[in-house]
């Protein structure tokens, strides 16, 4: 299984993002696990070092991707 986490605050783009990672997903033979974090807060206080990929939204209020990413 890929364990994806997506640190997005927009609810349209995280819903974008989701049905491509999704369909995309469908025509892999490995499952994917997606995670919503809805800012970077959330995300370094909930943060476990197993996922493979993150996908990071650069413009957040609050804690922005790149300082979440640091």
């Amino acid at each position: 299984m890929v364990r994806i986490a997506v640190v997005e605050d927009s609810a349209a783009d995280w819903t974008i993002l989701q049905n491509l990672l999704e369909r995309y997903s469908g025509t892999k033979p490995e499952r994917f696990s997606i995670t919503r974090f809805p800012n970077g807060m959330d995300f370094i206080s909930d943060y476990k070092a197993d996922f493979d990929i993150i996908l990071m939204d650069i413009d957040m209020p609050h804690l922005n991707g790149l300082d979440t990413a640091r």
